[in-house]
């Protein structure tokens, strides 16, 4: 191992743990803080990665199955091995997982709908075809004019993805006239502005909280949930958007 290795493991290991949610011998899921992605990129080589802090913590190489976004917490499924990781693989590309996402959007959502407008991310050339189902757990609206409206409304909704589109769930979002707080690419400028200013809300409100799939080897149903994390709590019961967290 070379000096650089070295300072860079040790550099690893001065993170807090990354929390397990689930563990065996053939997969482990993890809760990924927001502002770091899945595994190491051209554009950020030497910054840390939840791959390479999951490898420093557990002293074993694991295997990434699926993305998120950098801005996006949440959990996420690695693999301890080779072939497990391309069975999992397999069962996302045949769309046989289920994804559920929270996220906090601009204005009241209807209480259920079903968004299947094609997607093209803002670094893409073509569409692709999407669709993203959703459901309304809780609306507020708080006495603050915020841009051209006399209030500010907001509704957290639980995201059901049947595709998995690159800014799938943002651009989505977005198209129905309900974006993503916090989201800098296709979001609302003043309310972004306002939830920070006024709540210290500097994140993208997108939280990866469950997936439902097959065990990998023993073809069991596997039912994976996470809690979102403490700051995104805080966050959300300040709003009085308590109940549905």
């Amino acid at each position: 191992m070379t000096r650089v290795e070295v300072w860079f493991n040790l550099f690893l290991m001065s993170f807090p743990r990354l929390p397990i949610i689930f563990e065996d011998d053939h997969l482990v899921a993890v809760y990924k803080p927001a502002g770091i992605h899945v595994h190491p990129t051209d554009l950020e080589r030497g910054r840390a990665s939840v791959m390479s802090r999951l490898k420093a913590q557990s002293g074993r190489f694991v295997y990434p199955i699926h993305r998120l976004d950098r801005a996006t917490s949440g959990l996420v499924l690695f693999a301890w091995d080779k072939e497990t990781a391309r069975v999992l693989g397999q069962a996302f590309a045949e769309r046989s997982v289920n994804k559920e996402y929270r996220a906090l959007v601009r204005g009241w959502t209807e209480d259920q709908g079903l968004i299947e407008t094609p997607v093209k991310a803002k670094d893409q050339t073509s569409y692709q075809e999407a669709a993203t189902r959703y459901q309304t757990l809780e609306r507020i609206e708080l006495p603050q004019a915020v841009g051209r409206y006399q209030t500010a409304r907001y509704s957290l909704v639980s995201l059901f993805p049947e595709t998995g589109r690159r800014h799938q769930l943002r651009l989505h979002l977005a198209k129905i006239n309900h974006p993503i707080v916090g989201d800098r690419q296709y979001g609302d400028g003043h309310h972004n502005r306002y939830l920070k200013d006024s709540w210290n809300w500097r994140r993208l409100g997108l939280w990866a909280v469950g997936l439902n799939l097959n065990h990998p080897v023993s073809g069991a149903p596997l039912a994976l949930k996470t809690a979102l994390d403490k700051e995104t709590i805080r966050f959300l019961t300040n709003l009085g958007l308590d109940k549905a967290v």
